[in-house]
């Protein structure tokens, strides 16, 4: 399974970084990893205490336990050009951050 965090970079890009992330992101992750099952997003209800936007989680639920090969290809993938990236999300004071789960044998 993999969590990914993130915020769009103001309230005036919102929409366009919503967009990106159906359209644009969220097909290519699912296209590259190929083992992508369901993915889900949620906004938190209030902003942080940071007072910046309501942070974003997708979740995506792999069919796979292999994660160390999933992040590799992930890996790759940002590092060849697969993945576009977009100014709409916040890279700055709130950075997205992914983190990686298996399932507890």
């Amino acid at each position: 399974m993999l969590l990914a965090w993130s915020s769009p970079a103001s309230s005036d890009v919102a929409e366009e970084y919503n967009i990106w992330q159906d359209e644009v992101h969220i097909p290519q992750i699912r296209q590259l990893l190929g083992s992508v099952s369901r993915v889900s997003r949620y906004v938190a209800e209030v902003a942080d205490e940071a007072g910046g936007l309501p942070r974003h989680l997708t979740i995506y639920e792999l069919d796979t336990s292999d994660v160390e090969q999933a992040q590799g290809i992930l890996v790759a993938g940002q590092r060849e050009g697969t993945l576009d990236r977009t100014t709409t999300m916040n890279t700055t004071d709130r950075p997205g951050r992914i983190e990686w789960y298996r399932v507890q044998p």
